[in-house]
């Protein structure tokens, strides 16, 4: 009798590590990559090429290369919308043989960005006032998906946009200062000066925060002091004469010199460039720094008082206005009243303090 003996030898396969690829983009993470090791089970080395199907995602390298090989997976996922993607590598021996099948490796892609810009308030950013703004004026504009949270940078190439439209021909971009997912702080187009109203427009992913009629409205000033507390009341952010700050505890004294800062004082002679620094490279004399071209006037402790100085702040964007002033020589001591005047337009409930 004769006995045959047969030995079975497992069929080589090719094996992926990890055997699947899942990843999400949100609002924190936009550019996004992930890694897969192929060998095959026994540990040969063959040549292999890989395909990537098509979708969000980009692959190197593609082959072919002797296993063990890492493929490399990439996507810029800010540009697509909320969804489930789902792509896969083949990978499969090169040239093609039947004794090796090839490995599919499924990739899903889960994108969770969130939608569209809103914005809730565009507000002074020294007064945090509602209402017309003028050429040159910091703002902040508050609401949802306006830029990255706090602590992430934006995909490149898609930062935060806004634009001043006059819904002709005429769009002018707001120099951003900052932003993020909920506020964003830039500066008014002095280009706007003559609209009388305009279509504010924030961008950003993709996303757009658009309306069908005229949401701002344009004014010669709106003036607003900047203050300690970033409120828009309260203790202003002033300097005594000595450049130490003014507060309850280091007060100013009666007759001596106290420096405020603020915005919406409108167009300025020379005509304000958006987005400069003033004085970048230097002003010899202070008849070089822009002012506005409105009066200002101050009142301290309900009494009239000397304005030494007023102009754009030097160092500082243009839009941030420096007003030097002269405290009454018979102001009270304690925390008085400050109102500043640009035009006609004043601002309530801002305070410094005199010893």
């Amino acid at each position: 009798m004769l006995v045959f003996l047969v030995r079975a030898e497992a069929q080589v396969t090719l094996i992926a590590t990890p055997s699947a690829i899942n990843l999400t983009a949100d609002d924190s993470k936009f550019n996004l990559s992930a890694s897969v090791t192929v060998t095959t089970s026994d540990g040969s080395h063959v040549f292999v090429s890989a395909t990537l199907s098509q979708g969000p995602f980009t692959m190197f390298p593609v082959g072919p290369a002797a296993t063990p090989i890492t493929l490399q997976v990439f996507c810029m996922c800010a540009y697509d919308p909320d969804g489930v993607y789902q792509q896969s590598i083949t990978v499969a021996l090169s040239p093609a043989q039947s004794t090796i099948p090839p490995l599919v490796i499924p990739v899903t892609l889960t994108v969770s960005i969130s939608g569209t810009p809103a914005v809730s308030a565009v507000l002074n950013a020294g007064s945090f006032a509602a209402g017309a703004l003028s050429p040159g004026e910091i703002i902040s504009i508050f609401g949802s998906n306006l830029g990255p949270p706090p602590g992430t940078k934006p995909p490149p190439g898609e930062e935060t946009t806004v634009i001043f439209f006059n819904g002709a021909l005429s769009e002018y971009f707001a120099p951003i200062t900052y932003s993020s997912n909920t506020q964003i702080n830039c500066v008014v187009p002095y280009e706007v000066a003559n609209w009388g109203q305009a279509y504010l427009q924030v961008g950003y992913v993709g996303g757009w925060y658009t309306t069908n009629n005229p949401n701002v409205q344009i004014i010669a000033a709106a003036p607003g002091i900047f203050t300690a507390t970033s409120t828009g009341i309260g203790q202003a952010a002033a300097l005594n004469s000595d450049n130490s700050p003014n507060t309850t505890s280091n007060p100013a004294s009666a007759g001596s010199i106290v420096q405020v800062w603020m915005t919406g004082e409108g167009q300025t002679s020379p005509a304000g460039v958006t987005g400069s620094v003033t004085c970048s490279s230097g002003c010899p004399t202070t008849s070089q720094i822009p002012k506005p071209l409105l009066p200002v006037t101050a009142i301290v402790g309900g009494q009239p008082a000397a304005v030494s100085f007023y102009g754009e702040a030097p160092g500082l964007v243009a839009g941030v206005m420096q007003v030097n002033l002269v405290i009454p020589p018979n102001t009270p001591s304690g925390v008085v009243s400050l109102s500043i005047t640009v035009g006609s337009s004043t601002q309530a409930g801002i305070t410094i303090a005199v010893k």
